[in-house]
């Protein structure tokens, strides 16, 4: 600046560079009210044209094959995700028929955070572009960083500012960027599998799932919904990444009507069944769109850190009959496979005398029973898979027992004999299914639980146990995690049991 220039500036009376100050502050408060989250939309008529539920991809696509695959991916930040796609790439390379792999077998793909990266990856791309980019796209990539960096620049100040605008809405952007370039959940292929991304609605501690069927709970339309926005607020660990608010639109023209709601209430499997009674308190909690118009959701792990008790449901429902829509394909195996990405328990705090500190604390308040209430649910489908197999016993061997009364009892009408036992075996089997509901034969089932914490004894050098629940890993622990974790699933026995069925 030249004296001149100086001379004037010096000139410049106080009062209108304090203008100048005032009006820049005004400036930017103006941009920071105008910032806010990408709000969802409400369903404009009484029902959404191709919705991404899984009612309508099964009627779409009747023909389930005779493998029933679910396949359930954790949280636990790029190390879930790397678990996850080296899941994917070791389901890719067993050959069942002809070209088909046991990869295009999949039906549903439940995730939660780190694991939600890779299920709406794969369920935006497919599997070509999946494996060819999806390494450089997420695993090696530094989002921490990222992150951060666009978190401290000061063009994002202003949005940061608003109280409608938060660094998930950041986050949201940036995911929407460099991952999944604006599509929404109607760019999803209505074909399998069926990805199910889950979250947690933060004033329940309920699972929010991102399904067409759960939206119209709200009232709206997911099809509009970036899938961006669905994988952060699977997520948004709290603390890490505050809830993102969903908007809850008034049910005049939505289902479930007021009649549905009062069948689910006096539903006797509701009150029974646990899982079945969550849901009828979360159909009921959205109804009033006056009393919640807003939903926060945060990290799917709070409420379920693998995944998996938003499709319980539908296994305690046969839901693979369901979706078979001809008797020709016949379901005969249903495989529930879960990478489980929770690291190993860390006991040493435990060494000293003095009591952790207040960070760690509320961190472990919130790890720890996130990860115990999963071990519950997969003890609990462990326990359902059992009596589902007793009840199979137990019916061939009610139904042997009545054949053989029926010969006794029919034995002396050798004109109606054959019409005797047919009747008497039918009354047989319907009280047996009025106790049961169900009737076999049911498939075979095959639960396999592939744990990051059973990994540690593959690898001698200790590195596997410093790999930390962020979202920014060295390539090497990215490769060695997809290297241990290919190698626990070829080794593990349901795993080996299913692939030798699968090829008799």
């Amino acid at each position: 600046m030249n004296s001149k220039h100086l001379e004037a500036r010096q000139k410049i009376p106080q009062r209108f560079i304090l203008k100048e100050i005032f009006l820049g502050i005004c400036f930017l408060i103006i941009l920071s009210s105008c910032a806010t989250y990408q709000a969802n939309v409400p369903i404009t008529e009484n029902h959404v044209l191709d919705p991404y539920d899984f009612n309508h991809i099964a009627s779409k696509n009747p023909d389930t094959g005779n493998v029933f695959l679910i396949l359930a991916f954790s949280g636990g930040g790029t190390r879930a995700a790397a678990m996850a796609y080296a899941t994917l790439e070791a389901l890719n390379s067993v050959t069942i028929d002809h070209n088909e792999t046991l990869l295009d077998e999949a039906n549903i793909i439940t995730s939660v955070s780190g694991g939600s990266f890779v299920a709406a990856y794969y369920g935006v791309y497919g599997k070509e572009k999946f494996f060819s980019n999806f390494k450089k796209d997420m695993l090696f990539r530094k989002i921490r960083s990222e992150l951060l960096r666009r978190t401290l620049s000061p063009f994002n100040w202003p949005k940061l500012w608003s109280p409608l605008y938060s660094r998930s809405d950041l986050a949201t952007e940036y995911y929407d960027e460099v991952l999944f370039h604006g599509a929404t959940f109607a760019d999803l292929p209505r074909n399998w599998p069926f990805i199910v991304i889950n979250a947690t609605d933060h004033s329940l501690g309920e699972q929010f799932i991102f399904t067409q069927d759960f939206f119209n709970l709200l009232c709206s339309d997911l099809n509009q919904v970036k899938i961006a926005r669905a994988v952060t607020a699977s997520s948004a660990f709290p603390g890490a990444f505050p809830p993102l608010t969903f908007k809850n639109f008034s049910k005049i023209k939505c289902k479930p009507s007021k009649e549905e709601l009062i069948r689910y209430t006096k539903n006797p499997n509701a009150r029974e069944n646990p899982f079945l009674a969550a849901l009828v308190r979360r159909v009921l909690s959205y109804r009033d769109a006056d009393k919640r118009p807003f939903i926060h959701v945060e990290d799917g792990g709070v409420s379920d850190n693998i995944g998996l008790r938003s499709v319980i449901p539908a296994l305690v429902s046969q839901v693979w009959k369901q979706s078979n829509a001809s008797e020709q394909h016949n379901i005969k195996r249903v495989a529930v496979i879960i990478v489980d990405a929770r690291p190993p328990i860390d006991f040493t705090l435990d060494k000293f005398e003095a009591p952790p500190g207040i960070i760690y604390s509320l961190w472990n308040a919130g790890v720890t029973p996130l990860n115990n209430y999963s071990e519950d649910t997969i003890l609990w489908l462990r326990s359902y898979l059992r009596i589902t197999r007793i009840l199979e016993d137990n019916y061939w061997t009610y139904m042997n027992e009545c054949r053989l009364a029926a010969k006794l009892l029919c034995a002396k009408k050798q004109r109606v004999k054959k019409s005797c036992i047919k009747n008497y075996l039918q009354q047989c089997e319907k009280k047996y299914r009025f106790h049961q509901k169900k009737k076999p034969p049911y498939p075979k089932f095959y639960f396999v639980h592939i744990r990051f914490n059973d990994m540690e004894t593959k690898d001698p050098t200790g590195r596997l146990r410093k790999v930390p629940t962020d979202l920014q890993l060295d390539p090497e622990d990215v490769e060695l995690i997809i290297k241990l974790t290919r190698e626990s699933l070829q080794e593990s026995s349901e795993y080996i049991r299913l692939i030798n069925d699968i090829k008799k």
